[in-house]
């Protein structure tokens, strides 16, 4: 029975003894002192450390953030049969002009007449090069004119750069005699002359040849289309009063780099940045001879490298025997200690130099194959840089790389030796013995003056004194004035000259003391390159070739 009872009794934990709570406690005390602790010493993070240096120091330009935001896709497509249709009308807006919200005002309000323009009127399309003359008078045309039969028989279309005047006027009188030929068949439209590259005219052709024509031709309610580049200061009072005037603005040449990017990131074109700068620099940022080109390229090519871009180009590039560290390392960013273009302090142009040995060792070589386009004008394979093979051969002996200015350098200026620096230092140096002699010449030139000046005093008083006792008279008299007279001009221009010695003396001493300054702290001024110390001129030539 107790062992029944004992079996049924409810299980009860032991209670902890004394040592074993101690411990359970300093367990605690232990792991909330260490979470603390951990809290504490946790590192905190620098919100600057992700930041790049060339956005924290401020060299981050315009066109570096445009790349940055345009990267290169990882994966280039190739080129389809839908990218033989022309870029230019399905990537660029028809109906808008980018920072020209006035002139296409007036283009909707030309195109739909109001009662201002209801009767017609003359339009003077300005601006400078690449400003889009040429479309907005395009756009002008399709708005009036949709069909494109309607354009032949109503629109004249004219380019006074590569027209002469008389075919001009007899294609203008022809127009005019078709419009009012009783068979012609009316429209809602006024019929047109455009007119490119009307500043070619000189205002005597456009006041005597023009003139009579186009108030004729507006009297026909025939109108001109004119484009003129820079603006219409050179046209003639009469065509300025009766036309209106609509001045375009030019893209900027950071918004035409970014519609390139912005079409290679999406169509997922490969590039590198010189190519697309090289296309921009050459089509002059026409953003329309830019997209042409870029397509042209890419239906070729398959991607925009400066390989593919010289072909395009039919760039004849010569090859260099002889090439330069500093060229093959380019571009070179910034070092990011000093934020100074290397080489400098710590980027010196030895290391430059073993880099690109170092690079060159690592193309592939005797392959029997041709030599890389790319190698052989710049000594540097860009491909095997970026992907790490090249199909081509890379002869490390058809090039030799400039050493002459890994030479020795002054541990003082850290110039090549020698030292433009130091030798003007030592010319000044110079300088300062030079003229330290000088100073003591003309001390020891007017201690002469001083002793010639009191021998010529002391004869003079002496000369008085003899003659005082006695009366001269008749030519006695007048030779003893006569040697007064010459003994006191002798003692003014001793005089004179004392004084010039003391002011030259005073001079020279302000000239010494600021070029002892200057020497006792190093102070020194560079020729400049290609530049050579001239004797006379940059240094004295009363140098002693011993103390040379």
């Amino acid at each position: 029975m107790k062992r029944r009872e004992k079996a049924r009794l409810p299980h009860v934990e032991p209670k902890p003894t004394r040592r074993q709570s101690r411990s359970e406690d300093n367990n605690k005390n232990v792991d909330v002192t260490v979470k603390e602790s951990d809290e504490q010493e946790s590192p905190k993070i620098d919100s600057t450390a992700s930041v790049d240096w060339r956005t924290q120091f401020g060299f981050m330009n315009d066109v570096d953030k445009v790349y940055r935001k345009f990267p290169c896709s990882k994966k280039p497509r190739m080129p389809t049969q839908e990218d033989s249709t022309s870029w230019i009308e399905s990537m660029l807006p028809t109906d808008e002009f980018l920072n020209n919200p006035a002139a296409i005002q007036d283009l909707e309000n030309l195109c739909e007449p109001s009662e201002k323009y209801k009767n017609g009127t003359n339009v003077v399309v300005a601006g400078q090069l690449l400003s889009g003359k040429t479309s907005f008078i395009q756009l002008f045309i399709k708005r009036n004119y949709p069909e494109p039969e309607e354009r032949k028989r109503r629109l004249l279309l004219l380019d006074a750069s590569t027209m002469e005047e008389k075919t001009m006027l007899a294609k203008m009188e022809s127009l005019k005699r078709y419009i009012e030929h009783p068979k012609t068949k009316p429209h809602t439209r006024h019929p047109y002359v455009v007119i490119e590259n009307f500043q070619v005219l000189n205002p005597r052709i456009q006041q005597h040849s023009i003139g009579p024509l186009w108030d004729a031709l507006n009297e026909a309610k025939i109108f001109f289309v004119i484009a003129v580049s820079p603006d219409a200061n050179k046209l003639t009072d009469q065509i300025k009063t009766s036309s209106k005037i609509i001045r375009l603005q030019a893209l900027q040449e950071i918004h035409v780099l970014e519609k390139l990017l912005t079409i290679c990131v999406k169509e997922r074109i490969g590039f590198v940045r010189p190519a697309i700068d090289y296309i921009l620099r050459r089509k002059k940022h026409d953003l329309g001879k830019c997209l042409d080109a870029l397509q042209h390229i890419f239906q070729t090519y398959q991607n925009l490298s400066m390989e593919n871009v010289n072909r395009f180009f039919r760039r004849t590039l010569q090859m260099k025997e002889t090439l330069q560290i500093i060229e093959m390392c380019a571009p070179l960013s910034r070092c990011k200690v000093c934020t100074l273009v290397p080489p400098c302090a710590h980027t010196t142009l030895q290391h430059l130099y073993d880099r690109v040995l170092r690079l060159r060792s690592l193309y592939p070589q005797d392959n029997q194959r041709e030599i890389c386009p790319d190698f052989k004008h710049t000594g540097i394979c860009h491909v095997f840089n970026r992907k790490g093979r090249c199909m081509f051969d890379h002869p490390l002996d058809i090039h030799v790389i400039d050493t002459s200015k890994l030479g020795a350098r002054c541990t003082i200026h850290t110039l090549p030796l020698p030292c433009t620096h130091c030798k003007t230092l030592e010319a000044s140096k110079q300088q300062e013995k030079s003229l330290d002699k000088e100073k003591n010449r003309l001390l020891d030139q007017m201690d002469q003056f001083k002793k010639e000046l009191a021998r010529v005093e002391s004869s003079l008083h002496a000369h008085r004194k003899a003659h005082a006792d006695s009366i001269i008279w008749g030519k006695a008299k007048e030779k003893f004035l006569a040697t007064c007279t010459e003994m006191e001009n002798e003692m003014k221009r001793l005089r004179c000259n004392i004084d010039q010695q003391t002011k030259e003396r005073i001079e020279l001493d302000q000239t010494l003391a600021s070029l002892h300054e200057k020497n006792e702290r190093g102070y020194c001024k560079g020729l400049g390159k290609g530049m050579h110390i001239q004797e006379g001129v940059d240094a004295p030539a009363s140098w002693d070739d011993n103390e040379v």
